[in-house]
């Protein structure tokens, strides 16, 4: 038998051990791919002192919501 000759049990020996690794390996590169694909922004900061208030009586549709809520109430 030359050297270079594998049998079966040599060849499912390396199956075993190396697949497993090569398999974790592609889902570590794959996750690495996609997280650099995913837009990196930060959330808007809200200052309250830029926004101009609200006040009940600006939104649409208060008396209406008022009566309904007088309805259930009742």
């Amino acid at each position: 038998m030359t050297p270079l000759a594998l049998t079966f049990q040599q060849v499912q020996d390396w199956a075993v051990i190396w697949l497993p690794i090569i398999f974790m390996g592609l889902i570590a590169v794959v996750r690495v791919y996609m997280l650099r694909l995913m837009p990196r922004t930060k959330p808007q900061e809200i200052k309250p002192q830029s926004a101009e208030s609200i006040k009940w009586d600006d939104v649409a549709g208060v008396e209406e919501a008022k009566d309904e809520l007088r309805e259930v109430v009742e």
